[in-house]
């Protein structure tokens, strides 16, 4: 995320009564090899860093948001009361080495996306799942949109005009988003010399 919040972002206004600002964060898996049966690898996606309190070294062009003085359905005790973006897409891209076409893995390697929200100072982090586990088999082509889940409502963007994605997710100050990948086969599963990575759009 941009380091310097927008005022109108950072009060609620979001992208539909202000300018889009559009932002891209990768999650690249190009040199993971999966174990058998249990194999998993991890990438962060994106991160929202917890800037609260910095407000008197910025001064006093951007509003930002107090901290939770209580954990909520979705954040962290110290994570951001009020939204400084939104999470618009995300895409799986499987590539072959070529870069010619799909990389149909199999349908026992799978990725899934978690959110995450932390503050600085405490203990515990609230995670909620955006992206519910999809094997990377049967692709269309090299690049797919993943679905969504269904945001907590405190987590739900209003967009006007042509929606962006299903259920766009309000970004707050703390939050982390994490790709995941997943191997039950019996045999390990090498990426490379393919491509593969989780891309992000946020706004």
């Amino acid at each position: 995320m941009p380091g310097k919040y927008k005022t109108l972002v950072a009060t609620g206004l979001l992208a539909s009564q202000s300018s889009w600002d559009l932002g891209y964060g990768i999650a690249d898996f190009g040199d993971v090899t999966l174990a058998a049966t249990t194999g998993a690898a991890t990438a962060l996606l994106l991160a929202v860093p917890d800037t609260l309190g910095v407000q008197a070294f910025v001064g006093t062009g951007d509003n930002f948001p107090a901290a939770l003085a209580a954990a909520t359905a979705s954040r962290a005790i110290g994570a951001g009361s009020a939204p400084i973006g939104v999470l618009t897409r995300l895409w799986l891209l499987s590539l072959n080495a070529a870069g010619t076409g799909v990389n149909n893995i199999a349908a026992t390697t799978t990725v899934t996306v978690t959110l995450s929200s932390a503050a600085v100072g405490q203990a515990t982090s609230v995670n909620t799942s955006v992206v519910a586990s999809t094997a990377i088999n049967g692709l269309a082509g090299p690049l797919t949109l993943l679905t969504l889940a269904a945001p907590p409502t405190e987590r739900v963007a209003t967009l006007t005009g042509t929606a962006l994605a299903s259920n766009p997710y309000l970004l707050f100050a703390g939050d982390m988003l994490a790709a995941n990948l997943a191997n039950t086969a019996a045999g390990a599963v090498q990426i490379g010399p393919n491509k593969l990575a989780v891309i992000a759009e946020y706004a």
